[in-house]
Parts: C-alpha cells; structure tokens; sequence
C-alpha cells in the first residue's frame, strides 16, 4: 500500500482529493516496529504525527501507582500523537506496538506547514478530536459506574468491529490479546478478566487461547454489554 493510500483511509485526510494526497505523502517517512516496541514514551516532546499503516499500535497511559491503562488501540488508517506535535506538547500517554506494524509520520512543523497549505485538514482535525474526546469520557463513565463484565463485553464488542474477521466459529479478533491486555483496557485486575473469561468460555459466548478471543455467540456479548436478559420465548 502507498503513502496516498493509507493517507486516504485516515478520517484526517480522506476528504482531499488524490493529487493532494499525492503532494502530502511525500513528507511522510515509512517505519517498521516489531510487536513491543515503542513509538514513544508518555511525557516526550512531541515531534511527530504518527499514521498507522499496517498492524495495531496501542496507546498507554500509566496511573499514579503505576498500573497501565490502555486507552486505545489504533489500526491502519489512524492517526496519533498529532494533537500534541501540532503544539508542541508532550505526549499524553506512551504508544506501544500491540504486532508487528508499519507507521508513517511528519514532523510536527512540517504537519503544522501542509495544515496551513490546506486548511480542509484543520476541520478533520477538529473532528477527530471531538471524537476521541466523547470516547474518553464514555471510556471514563464506565470505568467509574459499570460493572466490569459490562466494560469487558463492550471492549470486545469495539475490537471486534475494528479488527473482527468472520471465521466459521463467528468473530475472531484479529491480533494477538492477551488476558493482561484486556485487563488494562477495562481497568482492572488479570484476576478478574480471567475468571470472566472462563466463565463465557463455558457459557459458550467467546473461546479463548493464550493471545487469541473469538466471540461465538456475538448476541450473549450484547446482551451482557447492554445489561439485557435474553428473551427465550
């Protein structure tokens, strides 16, 4: 896949027309991480606007105590660490590589340059973040007030729609999840998550390997997502 066409999958820039996707590309530079590294660390400056083009790279944030949280995990087509590079600040949290994945990215002052040239990307801008702000708020009202089986089912439920694969058994995640993984997801302990875990796996509604989730019974998920009794009549 070319710069302009990840380019184009990205709510940031989708709306431009080819030439200039063409015309902005060429200030992205391609970068390759295995499965664990990182991008960058939570408190460095930020210098550059990170796009993913292959793979998943997860986005961490530690607590005072030093339990980590993921807050997001983004596969190709988004964008991160652009908010702060356009300022200038620091990241918010630490990105990490959830598999192997393929990144472009710019400069912050060269990002800062193609906004002012195409001002089109500053509304997308505004958009995105707009987004990421609801998600972060819904991502904080249900770590305060829902259980957590309900935060676990809704967790799957979204990875499911953004890297799900239909597979004869019914969704499969499609990158290595470990029970660790989920538990900083859903802000909460290993112990917890696993014991959930067990318990759907015998109930029928997701089997699970060591770094693998598929959901076998997507509509028990919603009904515990939502916080519904299933209707056997």
């Amino acid at each position: 896949m070319d710069r302009s066409e990840t380019l184009k999958r990205a709510p940031m820039f989708a709306a431009l027309p080819a030439s200039t996707l063409a015309d902005i590309g060429r200030f992205f530079i391609q970068s390759t991480h295995q499965a664990g590294d990182y991008i960058f660390f939570e408190e460095d400056i930020a210098h550059r606007l990170y796009l993913v083009q292959t793979g998943e790279v997860k986005l961490i944030k530690h607590s005072a105590g030093g339990q980590a949280v993921i807050l997001q995990v983004f596969g190709a087509g988004e964008t991160f660490g652009g908010i702060a590079s356009l300022v200038g600040q620091k990241y918010p949290a630490t990105a990490q590589a959830q598999t192997d994945v393929t990144v472009l990215s710019v400069s912050g002052e060269t990002f800062r340059q193609i906004v002012h040239r195409y001002p089109d990307i500053a509304f997308s801008i505004i958009r995105v973040m707009g987004t990421r702000m609801m998600e972060t708020q819904e991502q904080v009202r249900q770590l305060v007030a829902e259980r957590v089986e309900r935060r676990l089912a809704r967790m799957l439920l979204k990875l499911a729609d953004q890297v799900g694969v239909p597979v004869d058994e019914g969704v499969r995640i499609d990158m290595p999840i470990t029970r660790q993984d989920l538990a900083e997801m859903t802000g909460t302990t290993l112990e917890t998550v696993s014991r959930t875990v067990s318990r759907w796996r015998r109930d029928g509604i997701v089997e699970a390997g060591r770094e693998e989730i598929t959901i076998t019974h997507p509509h028990g998920l919603v009904l515990i997502a939502e916080d519904l009794e299933e209707d056997n009549s």
